[in-house]
């Protein structure tokens, strides 16, 4: 009854096999992770329970209580893998599988610790996508900034350009239709300089 409640007090998931791999315990946090209750789990093969796949490749882990019996050694991943619940839902999780030794040296055993990491990679997801929003907003700040003050260089030297010809010259008009160009050029870096604000703030 200790054992229980400390098992069911921990926040990881938590699965003990016997000496052949059957599963003899599942934590409540196990059970609500892969959708299998303890009772239902009960001396079925660890690989049916706890059935996880390489996130890229999709390719099934081979059984990884027979890794550790063949080590002797803990195995485990921090990110990369999906696990396969009871309802066919996939979670991402971190796991660690480590032998469970008798004082003999004899392996009687391995406990199989493992959580829901999905949540978290949704949140590491959402922050990078924002520091990249923020990279981007500081590239476009400074690429308006460039351009405001080269279109106001050029607009300085088309209203000299302008002012030193004949009203009636026709080139004139042509210095004209430069200018509302390059002001409509102007209301584009305005546009960028707003854009990198909003995404700033």
């Amino acid at each position: 009854e200790c054992l229980e409640a400390i098992l069911s007090s921990i926040s990881e998931g938590v699965i003990t096999t016997d000496s052949y791999g059957n599963i003899d315990h599942l934590n409540s946090t196990a059970e609500n992770i892969t959708a299998w209750s303890n009772d239902d789990a009960n001396g079925r093969p660890l690989e049916d329970i706890f059935c996880i796949q390489d996130e890229s490749s999709g390719q099934l882990y081979p059984n990884v209580f027979q890794e550790v019996l063949k080590t002797g050694l803990p195995m485990g991943k921090e990110r990369g893998v999906l696990l396969n619940t009871k309802e066919h839902n996939q979670r991402n999780i971190a796991f660690n599988v480590a032998p469970i030794f008798a004082k003999t040296g004899k392996m009687i055993g391995s406990t199989v610790i493992f959580e829901d990491i999905s949540m978290r990679l949704r949140t590491e997801e959402q922050l990078q996508k924002m520091q990249r929003m923020d990279s981007l907003a500081v590239l476009s700040a400074g690429i308006a900034h460039d351009f405001n003050n080269f279109l106001t260089a050029i607009l300085g030297n088309l209203s000299l350009a302008k002012h030193s010809l004949d009203p009636d010259h026709k080139t004139t008009q042509l210095l004209e239709s430069a200018e509302r160009c390059t002001q409509r050029a102007k209301q584009l870096t305005d546009r960028l300089f707003n854009f990198s604000k909003k995404s700033r703030s």
